[in-house]
């Protein structure tokens, strides 16, 4: 039996909405289909993986579960495994924003909801959504061990979401808001906090020894995120 999952797993369950299926790309373990088939959140799961050890692991994990009619495993690089609405949810986290940019082109409008949780390179990553019709329905940040993820809900966007889409797209117009999250800084998330404070006072230590242009716009930045808070 899988006992707790890591507060980051658990974060971007909670941000899955029901499904009939999700895919995982990169599943590792598989921990996150089996705890979105067994609470009931996915109805069935497609685990996959680049990797034959990963889906080893994953395929004895899901046995244990007793889940073997419930979650598939499919070995392949990226999205490559599913076809087009094949799974209602598509989740990806765990590689870097650019990484993902790449797995993600041409398959933005495959699928209903993406999961995303990219671990470098945000602001090209969010720019690179809204620029293929796509837009942030929500997004959090999650601290774990000292290090901190971002998590978002993406959509396509189509006629029925015109309202939605309209009022996320507003909260990504600044560069601070591509950088932090829109809706980090409209929500004040407190985890963001954290982090901006932690990089406030790692810039203010740089800043103390060097002049660097890249270091003062950076923390201009920080600064303009922590105003949201005030």
């Amino acid at each position: 039996m899988i006992q707790a999952l890591p507060k980051r797993l658990e974060t971007i369950i909670s941000m899955v909405p029901p499904s009939s299926v999700i895919a995982d790309i990169g599943c590792d373990h598989a921990y996150t289909s089996i705890a979105l088939v067994a609470r009931g959140i996915a109805s069935s799961a497609i685990a996959c993986d680049i990797n034959e050890g990963p889906l080893q692991s994953a395929q004895k994990n899901i046995r244990e579960e007793q889940l073997s009619q419930k979650i598939e495993t499919r070995l392949g690089d990226g999205l490559t495994p599913v076809s087009a609405g094949e799974a209602d949810t598509i989740i990806i986290a765990g590689m870097g924003g650019l990484l993902m940019q790449h797995i993600l082109t041409g398959r933005l409008h495959d699928f209903r909801h993406f999961i995303l949780s990219p671990q470098r390179d945000l602001p090209v990553f969010r720019r690179f959504l809204i620029e293929n019709d796509c837009f942030i329905q929500d997004e959090c940040m999650v601290e774990e061990d000292g290090k901190f993820y971002t998590v978002m809900h993406v959509c396509p966007a189509n006629d029925n979401t015109d309202e939605q889409r309209k009022k996320a797209d507003a909260l990504y117009q600044s560069e601070a808001e591509f950088t932090y999250g829109g809706w980090n800084l409209f929500k004040k998330d407190a985890v963001l906090l954290q982090f901006l404070q932690k990089e406030q006072a790692r810039y203010a230590a740089i800043l103390r020894k060097t002049s660097s242009p890249d270091i003062t716009h950076a923390n201009k930045l920080v600064q303009i995120a922590l105003e949201a808070y005030q």
